[in-house]
C-alpha cells in the first residue's frame, strides 16, 4: 500500500514537472511550425507583378519569426510595465507614510516590507490585463489544437470568476505569509512556503485554460486539491526560479520572464491521469472567506436596494 502509494506520487511529481518545463518547447514548436508552413506555401504564379513577388518575399522573411518575437516582446513589456507598477506603488505607499511623521526612508522600508509579502500582486494584474488585450495567441492556438474551440461564456460569467479568483488568490498569498510566520522551525516553514506558492503558481497557469473550458472557480480549486503532488510539482520550479531572487524588482523580472511560458505548458499538458489517494484542503480557508465575503456583500447590496418605508 505505501509504496503504491509513493508511486503515485512519484509519477505525479515527475509529469508536473515535465509539464511545467514544457512551455519553453511548445513556444519553440509553435515556431518551428509556422516556419515550416510558411516554407512550404507554393510560388506565386508567374502573373503576379514584381512588386508582389516582393512582397510576397518579405512576408517569408518575416513571418517565420512572428510567433517568437510576439512572445518575447510581450514578456519584456510585461515584465517593464509589471516593475514600474511596483515602484509606483512603493514610491507612492512611501510618500503617503511620510505623512503620518514618519521619515521617507523608513516608509519606503516599511512599504518594502509590505511588497515582500505582496510583490506578486502587480505581475499578476499586469499579466492578467496583457493577457486579455494580447489575447495569447500563441496558448490559443495551442488550445484550439488540443481541445477545439473554446466554450463561450457571458462577459458577466468571466467578470465574476475574475473577481472571484483574484479574490481568493489574494486570501491565500496572506494566508501563506501567516501559516508560515507562526511555524517556529524554519525548515518547517519553508516546506509550507514551497507548498503554498507552488501551487498557487500551478493555479495560477491553469486558469486560462480553465477558463476557456468554462471550469468555474470553485471547482477548479477542488480539481487542484484532489491532484495535488502534481500541481505542486507543475509549480514548483517557477517558485524556485522566482524564489532564489532577493531582489524585489529581480523577483518580480524574473516571474513575469518566466510565466508566460507556464502558461502554454499548461494549456499543453494533459489531464492527471487519476486523482491521488487523498485530497489536500490548502485552499479551502481562502475559499471560505471568499464565500462568505460574497454572501455579506449580496446582504448588503440586497438591504440596501429596499426602499423604506416611511
Amino acid at each position: 500500500m505505501i509504496l503504491s502509494v509513493l508511486q503515485i506520487f512519484i509519477w505525479d511529481i515527475i509529469f508536473g514537472v515535465k509539464d511545467s518545463l514544457s512551455g519553453w518547447w511548445v513556444a519553440l514548436k509553435c515556431w518551428r511550425d509556422e516556419a515550416r508552413l510558411i516554407s512550404n506555401r507554393p510560388s506565386p504564379p508567374k502573373r503576379f507583378s514584381e512588386i508582389a513577388k516582393k512582397r510576397n518575399e518579405q512576408l517569408k522573411k518575416q513571418e517565420p519569426e512572428g510567433t517568437m518575437k510576439d512572445i518575447i516582446w510581450n514578456t519584456v513589456t510585461t515584465a517593464g510595465v509589471a516593475l514600474l507598477i511596483t515602484f509606483l506603488i512603493q514610491s507612492g505607499c512611501s510618500y503617503i507614510g511620510s505623512f503620518f511623521g514618519d521619515s521617507f526612508a523608513s516608509s519606503f522600508a516599511i512599504s518594502e516590507y509590505i511588497l515582500h509579502f505582496l510583490w506578486w500582486f502587480p505581475s499578476m494584474a499586469v499579466i492578467k490585463l496583457t493577457s486579455i488585450i494580447n489575447n495569447n495567441e500563441v496558448a490559443d492556438k495551442v488550445f484550439a489544437f488540443k481541445y477545439g474551440k473554446p466554450k463561450s461564456t457571458s462577459i458577466g460569467t468571466n467578470i465574476s470568476e475574475f473577481i472571484f479568483s483574484s479574490i481568493y488568490q489574494f486570501i491565500f498569498i496572506i494566508q501563506a505569509s501567516i501559516v508560515c510566520a507562526m511555524i517556529p522551525w524554519a525548515w518547517l516553514a519553508g516546506l509550507f512556503e514551497w507548498l503554498h506558492y507552488s501551487l498557487f503558481y500551478a493555479l495560477y497557469a491553469f486558469e486560462y485554460k480553465w477558463a476557456l473550458l468554462g471550469i468555474p472557480g470553485y471547482t477548479r480549486v477542488a480539481h487542484l486539491e484532489n491532484n495535488w503532488p502534481y500541481y505542486l510539482a507543475f509549480g514548483l520550479p517557477i517558485h524556485l526560479a522566482v524564489g532564489y531572487w532577493e531582489s524585489l524588482y529581480t523577483r518580480t523580472m524574473a516571474f513575469t520572464l518566466i510565466f508566460p511560458f507556464s502558461i502554454l505548458g499548461a494549456t499543453a499538458a494533459g489531464p492527471p491521469r487519476e486523482l491521488f489517494l487523498f485530497p489536500l484542503h490548502l485552499m479551502f480557508p481562502a475559499v471560505y472567506v471568499t464565500n462568505e465575503m460574497y454572501k455579506l456583500f449580496g446582504r448588503t447590496s440586497s438591504s440596501s436596494k429596499v426602499p423604506k418605508s416611511s
